[in-house]
């Protein structure tokens, strides 16, 4: 058996010489289902440490946004009439703003989890 591998396009190419050409077929064969076997298996590895990190992440951003809403909410409640400040009218924005950057980082890493699922799965 000779391989070959091209690191530019990341094509492998092997040859299989026997005394025969139907036991070369099968060495082949067998060749192609173990290499594709150890691929799948590398790639459902990778993509559950992926999933794993993502889910991390993921109950982490949960925590901050809840934590913004909560602080946002606390605003409210102890600012009713906050409208009439300008000091409390940017408190309430930079608030709103850490609410908004939350919701995006959580939203982009469940997003991402649900990706890496189907790639585990696939």
């Amino acid at each position: 058996m000779s391989v070959s591998a091209d690191l530019k396009t990341g094509i492998v190419r092997f040859a299989v010489r026997t005394a025969s050409p139907e036991l070369s077929s099968q060495v082949a064969s067998r060749f192609l289902a173990l290499l594709n076997e150890f691929n799948l298996g590398l790639r459902r590895t990778q993509a559950r440490a992926d999933r794993q990190f993502i889910e991390q992440s993921l109950a982490q951003a949960q925590a901050a946004l809840t934590t913004a809403e909560n602080a946002l909410a606390t605003f409210y409640e102890r600012n009713r009439t906050y409208r009439n400040s300008p000091e409390l009218i940017a408190a309430e924005a930079r608030l709103q703003r850490q609410v908004t950057l939350r919701q995006q980082l959580y939203v982009t890493l469940a997003e991402r989890r649900d990706m890496i699922r189907l790639e585990e799965l696939r």
